[in-house]
């Protein structure tokens, strides 16, 4: 993955530019894991915009208050601009022309905001625009690709970390994004750098040189080498198998090793995609065109269900059941 030092070009007009979920992005921040791309003419599909202070308390015409402290609460002001506001700490404003996204913080909260980026904001700025999100990582191993989704703490990251330490390339993390509903199979390439607990790293063998810590997070910041010998980068993929991964419960203790159950119904299939939409908890945003795409997901992809012990021991067998 080419970065922003390895590519001075990338660095236009003093902005750093991206290609992530299928965006031409230039941004006042760096965002770890997006491919920098060489740009001397303005075609730029977002603008990220750091700016000084927070706005006052939000007074728009629409709210969506959340009752999880990791999720903002939302709201539409007057002139067509959604906000996102992190109890005051952190704002994203998505203009009406969906062209710019300002980001301000407070000084203890500056090192969360590459992230926010990544994730929340341009997750909600591509639902928005119509494109269907969800929840999971992308990796590709032997012409197949694969998602695995689920909510925070269903082992995506650490599923999709041993599948590349397995031979597989991460084609996004976090964010699987399917830009044009009618196109039911193709997921855009987004970010390839997966967070990852101390835990992790070291029981699947990653060396302390190839991690980054990041600032206040007790996770650490892996971009993997990419294993394929062309070396040009993959912008998007047809998938070919869906895996949604089942929350933890007691009851997994007693698995003997994972369960995959055999691909859903369509209508099932449909209910399971719709509850790994991104962003998480925004339901709301979900219009007629993007239950159509997702029931054409639904319909043309095998979707999965997963459930397994997370024992450490357990994770070859699993990576090999679902990368063959």
């Amino acid at each position: 993955m080419p970065s922003v030092a390895d590519n001075p070009r990338a660095r236009a007009n003093g902005r750093l530019r991206f290609l992530i979920c299928g965006l031409e992005v230039a941004s006042d921040l760096p965002l770890p894991g997006a491919s920098s791309i060489e740009r001397d003419e303005n075609t730029d599909d977002l603008n990220v915009v750091l700016v000084p202070g927070l706005a006052p308390p939000l007074c728009g015409i629409f709210r969506h208050w959340s009752a999880r402290p990791s999720h903002p609460d939302i709201e539409v002001e007057p002139d067509g601009a959604h906000v996102l506001d992190w109890s005051g700490h952190v704002q994203v404003r998505i203009d009406a022309a969906m062209k710019s996204i300002a980001i301000s913080s407070t000084p203890d909260r500056l090192h969360l905001l590459p992230s926010i980026v990544t994730g929340w904001a341009i997750g909600y700025f591509l639902v928005l625009r119509g494109a269907v999100c969800l929840h999971g990582s992308v990796v590709r191993f032997q012409g197949r690709t694969i998602a695995l989704l689920g909510d925070s703490g269903t082992g995506k990251s650490t599923l999709a970390a041993a599948a590349v330490r397995a031979g597989a390339d991460l084609l996004s993390d976090d964010l699987v994004v399917f830009p044009d509903p009618n196109a039911s199979r193709s997921v855009a390439a987004g970010t390839t750098s997966l967070r990852l607990t101390p835990e992790t790293a070291e029981a699947l063998g990653i060396g302390a040189d190839a991690l980054k810590r990041l600032d206040g997070a007790d996770k650490l910041l892996w971009t993997p080498t990419c294993s394929r010998s062309t070396g040009e980068p993959c912008l998007s993929a047809d998938l070919d198998a869906i895996y949604l991964l089942a929350s933890p419960t007691a009851s997994d203790a007693d698995l003997h090793s994972f369960i995959i159950d055999e691909g859903l119904a369509p209508g099932p299939a449909l209910l399971g995609l719709i509850r790994a939409c991104y962003p998480p908890g925004m339901h709301g945003l979900l219009g007629p065109a993007h239950l159509q795409g997702l029931g054409a997901i639904a319909r043309t992809v095998p979707v999965r269900p997963l459930r397994h012990a997370r024992r450490w021991r357990d994770l070859p067998c699993l990576v090999d059941a679902i990368l063959r």
